[in-house]
């Protein structure tokens, strides 16, 4: 609220950067404590659904707010929803306990200090989800006024949220019952879908027809990449494997909208789209090779 130069946002966003990766990454290890094994993938389904519902509502807010209020009233009640968050921290019933930690051998630190190894392949699979979902975050807005549009962007997100709660008390169960690539495959086609007709669109039925795709694709397969990062890593070392994974996807999200804006710049979006969908699908042909070839053990 009191920054005036383009210094001091930057400076404050840093400091964002900061504490939003510190909570995202301790609050995931604190969930996994309240689900039972066999319900990991649902349970971590709707952990995660209330954090993409954040980021889908986050863009429909601001976009609504800033045609009517000043920044300095939107920074407020953007700070009061953080006020509200820190109420409900006490709120959550924790235990104070002891966790087991393996001992170092060495004083120095190393690699996995701050990466956990088998949370890398899908870690890595989630860098590719999340520069095509970069589109989505960064320029759907933009790509909806070149579509004179841009009335409809709002509206693009409620539909994108409707989409993927409809999809998500299914998606979770089938991933406990049959496994996560009756989760992955669909859900990584029906976003690279909802890319290619984003790309090809000139209508708002269209524009919605690829909410409704990438909504139940990307909100099908974010929360299951996430909860196979948690499985493939011992209970002490959650937190690692959550920092491994949220340091790759924001790895994806920061040089999607860096390459993605560069060809929009020289191309069009259409093109931007286009390559989405592809990264989408290479992102496939990684699980079905990489990803997929370790087994899964429950916690």
């Amino acid at each position: 609220m009191l920054a005036d130069n383009l210094t001091a946002l930057l400076c404050i966003r840093f400091l964002h950067g900061i504490w939003f990766s510190i909570l995202t990454t301790v609050i995931v290890p604190i969930v996994n404590d309240f689900i039972p094994a066999e319900r990991k993938g649902e349970g971590m389904g709707y952990f995660l659904m209330s954090i993409n519902l954040g980021i889908v509502l986050g863009p429909l807010i601001g976009l609504s707010l800033i045609q009517t209020l000043p920044y300095v009233m939107i920074s407020g009640i953007l700070a009061a929803f953080v006020l509200l968050g820190f109420i409900f921290c006490f709120m959550i019933p924790l235990k104070n306990k002891v966790i087991s930690l393996e001992k170092p051998d060495k004083r120095k630190l190393s690699l996995q200090d701050f990466i956990e190894k088998k949370a890398v392949p899908v870690s890595l699979m989630a860098l590719m989800v999340s520069f095509a979902y970069a589109s989505i975050m960064s320029f759907i807005s933009t790509f909806a006024a070149s579509k004179h549009m841009l009335s409809y962007a709002s509206l693009f997100f409620v539909v994108f949220a409707i989409s993927m709660m409809i999809l998500r008390p299914v998606t979770g169960k089938i991933f406990d019952r049959k496994g996560a690539n009756y989760v992955v495959y669909p859900a990584l086609g029906l976003f690279a879908l909802g890319l290619l007709v984003l790309s090809q669109i000139d209508s708002v039925s269209g524009f919605m027809l690829a909410a409704v795709l990438i909504g139940m694709g990307f909100g099908s397969a974010q929360p299951c990449l996430q909860t196979i990062s948690i499985q493939r890593s011992a209970k002490h070392r959650i937190g690692h494997a959550t920092s491994t994974y949220f340091t790759c996807y924001d790895i994806g999200i920061a040089l999607g909208s860096l390459i993605l804006g560069s060809v929009i710049a020289h191309f069009d979006y259409g093109i931007a789209y286009m390559l989405c969908a592809g990264m989408i699908i290479l992102s496939l042909l990684f699980y079905k090779l990489v990803v997929d070839k370790s087994p899964v053990t429950d916690l």
